[in-house]
């Protein structure tokens, strides 16, 4: 036990400053407050429910170290809810210059000063400095607004008004509004990280490629094994690449930022999973057909095959999903995300494999890809806000 009896009440306005030895619990009484950790007992209590104001900065800056400056901000704007010029937030905490340099170069204060800026963002911001722009001696016109150089004015918000739109459009716009910004992050991402996208793409190549090496290179025994060699070289493709899903928001302060945002976990999760399969997962159904025609598949089975691969590997990455939230904030985790996972991939390896046999046979595949949708839509339909959950899960320690 950390603490007990603790009481606390924070006013409007009043700055608390929480001391203590190292282990004392004032790391996790701030978690416990943004709600971070569930594992207490007792009562935290806000006058108004978590704002878009709030700005937990944990022992990390939440800042990506592939994204410039100007791109985390607008991804914690999203987030948040957020408007305005993020170059204006960026330019009062001053990085100005600095907003298109990626995070990964600049300093560890910088990388401060980046998450500051959330703070700004959204707000009018003005950098005054001495002077105003006009002649020399001279007062500006009356209801003339003052210009000071380099000071950043944003308009006001009077202007150009606007009927409010209705509570439910308002709700349904920021929702797609952070689920659009979090697939534009996570493609950039993986993206600029190649090996990432590539690493999956070969291993899948290369085991698939070592069959007829190391059994034989008889076609007959080659057609015989190819569905369950090429799904079984896909299912690991697949997991190989999911230990580091959620561990560079983790590492980097990400992780907290997303989920002490006003907004459903769920909503940047599904993102996150979408760009995951668009960058691994299709093109291992894209190059399935080629590795199979490599395995002496009859030509009319490589259409079915691809549709397996791609009806399968969406569930894989769900799955594998969950497993890594739950293990993402565990030291040498891939060893149990494997434990957690394999064993729930079996049915999809089942049914995968089955239905190329079935097409080899000449038999009808209707069923057994229906079977491979039908758990598909499960796992979509769940699979979202289970990895939501084990990210709570996780970051409540």
């Amino acid at each position: 036990m950390l603490f007990r009896e603790l009481a606390l009440s924070a006013g409007d306005g009043e700055i608390w400053q929480i001391t203590g030895a190292n282990g004392a619990g004032k790391t996790t009484l701030l978690r416990i407050l943004v709600g971070l950790h569930g594992f207490f007992e007792g009562e935290v209590r806000w006058r108004e429910p978590l704002a878009p104001s709030l700005l937990y900065l944990g022992h990390q800056p939440g800042v990506r170290e592939e994204l410039s400056a100007r791109e985390n901000l607008r991804y914690s704007q999203a987030l948040c809810g957020q408007g305005g010029d993020p170059d204006a937030a960026l330019d009062a905490v001053g990085l100005y210059g600095f907003e298109d340099v990626p995070a990964g170069r600049l300093s560890a204060g910088q990388k401060r000063r980046i998450a500051l800026a959330r703070l700004g963002a959204g707000r009018t911001l003005h950098r005054h400095r001495p002077g105003w722009r006009g002649a020399p001696g001279r007062a500006p016109a009356p209801g003339r607004r003052r210009r000071h150089p380099g000071a950043v004015h944003l308009p006001p918000s009077s202007r150009g008004r606007r009927a409010p739109a209705a509570p439910g459009r308002r709700r349904r716009h920021a929702v797609s509004g952070v689920w659009w910004a979090a697939l534009r992050r996570e493609l950039t991402l993986i993206w600029r990280a190649p090996a990432d996208m590539v690493q999956p793409l070969f291993f899948f190549v290369v085991v698939v490629s070592l069959f007829p090496l190391g059994l034989s290179p008889k076609p007959e025994l080659l057609a015989l094994v190819a569905p369950g060699a090429v799904w079984v070289a896909a299912l690991l493709a697949v997991m190989l690449s999911l230990d580091g899903l959620f561990r560079r928001d983790q590492e980097s302060g990400a992780l907290d930022q997303m989920l002490t945002a006003p907004v459903l976990t769920v909503v940047p999760v599904s993102a996150k999973l979408l760009a995951h399969w668009l960058l691994t997962g299709l093109p291992l159904a894209l190059v399935a057909p080629l590795l199979g025609y490599m395995m002496q598949l009859p030509v009319a089975v490589l259409g079915t095959l691809m549709v397996s691969v791609l009806l399968g590997t969406p569930t894989l990455t769900v799955v594998g999903a969950i497993g890594a939230a739950l293990t993402v904030g565990l030291n040498r985790g891939g060893i149990l995300l494997a434990v957690l996972v394999l064993p729930l991939y079996i049915p999809v390896l089942v049914f995968g494999a089955g239905v190329v046999r079935t097409a080899q046979d000449g038999l009808a595949t209707d069923g057994l890809l229906a079977v491979l949708g039908a758990i598909l839509a499960l796992a979509l339909s769940l699979g979202p806000l289970a990895v939501a959950l084990g990210l709570r899960i996780s970051a409540g320690d």
